[in-house]
């Protein structure tokens, strides 16, 4: 809806034979628009003169064809002043004529707001368009054509009539009336404002807003539009190493949320609101959950969670007890799900290739056979020769987990609960990835870890084991090289069992082969321990447990080139909470955490493993 807006101008009468005459426009006095103030800013910048010259008209008659101009809009002294020219038709000569006569001398501006402050029953407008300047017999009522514009008209207008000729019941009515079109006005004030308002804070085009106001469109009409043009937002894909060394390749989501929402999102108040079926309190989760549910395309009886929501948060001020006492609530920071992950994902932060935001099935090409390259006589033929390729695909498979939290816990609304809520997600996630990637069988939706890859080397410890040492960490290395499978991210993954057993070897001459961190800098830009000149790292994801002959709690250990990982993950994390489960009865709710992940091995010859080392 089109809010144009009246007050009187004036017009200087000005004796000759001129079709030009200076005149006031407008100015910052003060106006009472019935139920509110308005001041328009004249100050420098507040005035939009972007359609000058103006069109001069007759009593806001837009249907009909101008008979001048107004000209030179320049802001003086707080006035906006400039000059009317007159055309030369007929009509405009006559009402030249009038003008010189002192018949004609009332003006009329009609303006659209653009920005304003609504404080305490007064307007100010910050920044304003005059559309048109009218010549009128009286000067535009300030309680009459205040909502005018092509499609309808609110017309605010107080009878003159005595109140004594009124009747009691005639006066109640039009008291009445007036409330309901005061409410109207309102409402309209309301509307404008929420859409302004929900295009800014999601960096929705000024023109988009502007559309949505103009065709009368309501705050869920509106809603339903911004979140269809946030949805249809992406990322630029981004490729090659990132902060953390990862070879991170893909696109992921922009949902059109800021920082500062990013910040302000809280899981715990999302789990509140979705248990108890009430989003009162949690407009900005439940937005956020329905843009990315309109962006995957499916919906949720729980809600969406992106991830790069902070997932970190700033360091403690005081010291807290291990039960969660005397929480000091601090800022976030920017570290987000992903950034997390990786951190606590092992097989991430060896350099496994993360492809984010992915939508439906991925296939990735792979040679498998190389192109032979011919030494040619001059003026020989070449012997033609092709490589050939496969690929190895990804198809979204859940990993889902189950956790409990209390109901009070929940509502504290500290940035400390906050981030366990997060954290313990984050953990449960990393532990599941890491699991998978070296041990996923590739049945039942399950990605097909390392361990179960064909093609991938092998060194054996012997028989019945055999008790770790130096050779075999050689060994694998050489699998991996003789393979041809040397890459940028070679490091190895071992248990803590294996880790005490490698951190005791000596040289010849006595000096620990292991070699502490701070005397390298890894791939993740960590300082972390080596051994064989090669980054290692520590998961008891891998078993210590295994039995081969008559050997028993045997450990298992891989080195290789874990850029040849690939973690394909689609996008979101869904969480469903379930007042009614099994801690119904004590106050706890039950959640349910699933993200979409799967996982394959570009060059299986990447990875060589040892499943029999005693480590005891």
């Amino acid at each position: 809806m089109k809010h144009t807006y009246h007050r009187a101008a004036q017009v200087e009468k000005q004796d000759g034979s001129s079709d030009v005459f200076p005149c006031t426009i407008s100015s910052n006095a003060p106006v009472s628009r019935g139920d509110f103030v308005e001041v328009l800013s004249h100050d420098p910048g507040a005035v939009d003169l972007s359609r000058a010259p103006l069109p001069l008209i007759e009593s806001h008659d837009s249907g009909k064809l101008n008979i001048g101009l107004v000209e030179d809009l320049t802001l003086v002294g707080g006035k906006l002043r400039g000059m009317l020219r007159l055309g030369k038709s007929a009509r405009a000569q006559e009402i030249k004529q009038d003008i010189q006569d002192g018949i004609v001398g009332a003006l009329s501006v009609g303006y659209r707001w653009v920005k304003w402050v609504d404080k305490n029953d007064t307007v100010t407008v910050t920044r304003w368009q005059p559309l048109e300047v009218s010549l009128v017999a009286v000067p535009a009522d300030i309680n009459a054509g205040i909502f005018r514009n092509l499609n309808m008209e609110y017309q605010m207008q107080i009878e003159e009539n005595d109140e004594q000729d009124l009747s009691r019941g005639q006066r109640r009515a039009q008291r009445h009336g007036l409330e309901n079109q005061q409410a109207a006005a309102e409402a309209e004030r309301g509307r404008i404002r929420a859409i302004e308002e929900m295009c800014k804070t999601h960096k929705v085009d000024a023109n988009v807003a502007r559309e949505l106001i103009d065709s009368g469109s309501n705050t869920e009409i509106a809603r339903r539009t911004v979140l269809e043009i946030i949805s249809a937002r992406r990322y630029t894909p981004v490729t090659g190493p990132d902060s953390y060394g990862n070879n991170y390749e893909g696109s992921g989501q922009d949902y059109g949320f800021g920082r500062a929402d990013m910040q302000d999102f809280s899981i715990c108040r999302a789990l509140v609101a979705s248990a108890g079926k009430d989003w009162r309190k949690a407009g900005l989760e439940r937005s956020m959950s329905d843009a990315i549910s309109q962006r995957v395309g499916r919906q949720t009886e729980g809600f969406f969670v992106p991830l790069d929501l902070p997932m970190a948060r700033a360091a403690y001020a005081t010291g807290a007890p291990s039960t969660g006492g005397n929480v000091v609530a601090t800022n976030l920071l920017a570290s987000s799900f992903i950034d997390i992950l990786r951190n606590r994902c092992q097989v991430i932060n060896l350099g496994a290739t993360m492809l984010t935001g992915l939508v439906g099935n991925v296939d990735i090409p792979r040679r498998s056979s190389a192109t032979t390259a011919y030494w040619v006589a001059e003026a020989g033929s070449i012997t033609e020769s092709e490589g050939t390729f496969d690929k190895i695909s990804l198809s979204p498979k859940t990993v889902a987990a189950l956790s409990r939290y209390s109901r009070n816990m929940l509502i504290q609304s500290t940035p400390d609960i906050e981030m366990l809520v997060r954290g313990d997600l984050v953990e449960i996630i990393a532990l599941a990835i890491d699991k998978a990637a070296l041990y996923g069988p590739g049945t039942g939706n399950q990605p097909t870890g390392i361990f179960n890859t064909g093609g991938i080397g092998s060194v054996v410890g012997g028989t019945n084991g055999g008790q770790v040492t130096l050779d075999h960490m050689l060994d694998l290395v050489a699998a991996v090289m003789n393979a041809n499978a040397a890459g940028t991210s070679m490091g190895y993954l071992v248990n803590s069992k294996t880790q005490t057993s490698l951190s005791k070897l000596k040289s010849t001459t006595g000096q620990y082969l292991w070699a502490r961190g701070g005397e390298f800098t890894s791939i993740a830009e960590r300082m972390v321990d080596r051994i064989n000149g090669y980054p290692v790292l520590q998961t008891n994801q891998l078993p210590s447990n295994n039995t081969k002959g008559t050997g028993t709690n045997l450990s298992s250990l891989c080195f290789g080139d874990w850029s040849s990982l690939v973690i394909g993950e689609w996008g979101v994390l869904e969480i469903l909470p379930n007042p009614y489960g099994s801690g119904f009865a004590t106050g706890q709710v039950d959640i349910r955490a699933m993200q979409s992940v799967d996982i394959g091995i570009r060059h299986p010859e990447s990875f060589a493993v040892m499943s029999d080392a005693i480590t005891g």
